[in-house]
């Protein structure tokens, strides 16, 4: 792969799986839109529908769109570390455009609102109960989940099938966990838009909710790392070397 076509492609697909995420938030928890109340089913629908879009635009490079797949993928052996930085920066790249077009968007929504809680809701997530030691695991759960999915797909050859499979995942981990926390399960999915929050102009908002931002953060992070621990103990069980290089 060209770096340029890793660029092109986690960039896009990035933008549109922020843009369409967070679209499908403020749409539910904003005054002045046609959704009147705070649907969960729905937001799961629209969450699983940005993936698969964002995962099928990002479909040359793998439809990474998140750091920890891109990182699961990097400690598997299927990208070099210069192409890990590059997933990585591309992917923050394409997450920032898309919140500054969504605030863009909803700025007359955001100023009929003037509840601050949901404000934020429409660009980090937010507990239903702060009990930082469950939103933790649920967070590291959550991503386990979702890594290993991806990298069972990769093992398997799902090819064009993986983006409508990852994007069935989604939608379970939102159905079955993701009522707890919010299931960032995605770095750039809550902290790019955290800090946008923080420190962009936007209106009715309140501070920005720094003390909850390391669990969305590194919690998806350590679920990556054990999800491709797993993967690796698998590896070794199977003894028929590493399936990712074939």
């Amino acid at each position: 792969m060209v770096w340029w076509g890793i660029a092109l492609s986690e960039f896009f697909g990035t933008f549109f799986l922020i843009l369409l995420g967070l679209g499908i938030n403020a749409d539910s928890t904003l005054k002045g839109t046609y959704i009147k109340n705070n649907n969960w089913l729905l937001g799961s629908f629209g969450w699983a529908f940005a993936y698969f879009i964002g995962g099928s635009i990002a479909y040359y490079s793998g439809g990474n769109i998140n750091p920890i797949i891109s990182l699961s993928v990097w400690l598997t052996d299927q990208i070099t570390f210069v192409q890990f930085l590059d997933y990585i920066f591309f992917q923050i790249l394409g997450a920032f455009f898309a919140i500054v077009i969504i605030n863009f968007l909803y700025l007359d929504q955001l100023k009929k609102t003037d509840d601050q809680e949901r404000i934020a809701n429409v660009f980090y997530t937010i507990p239903a109960i702060k009990d930082y030691k469950f939103n933790f695991l649920t967070e590291i759960i959550a991503s386990f989940v979702l890594v290993t999915a991806f990298l069972s797909s990769v093992w398997y050859g799902f090819n064009f099938f993986e983006p409508l499979f990852m994007a069935l995942v989604v939608f379970a981990i939102a159905l079955s966990l993701g009522g707890l926390t919010g299931y960032a399960i995605n770095p750039t999915r809550d902290l790019i838009p955290r800090i946008y929050h923080s420190l962009f102009k936007i209106p009715n908002k309140g501070k920005t909710n720094w003390s909850y931002s390391w669990v969305p953060t590194i919690g998806p992070i350590i679920g990556s790392l054990l999800s491709t621990g797993l993967i690796w103990i698998i590896i070794e069980i199977i003894g028929e070397g590493n399936p990712f290089n074939n």
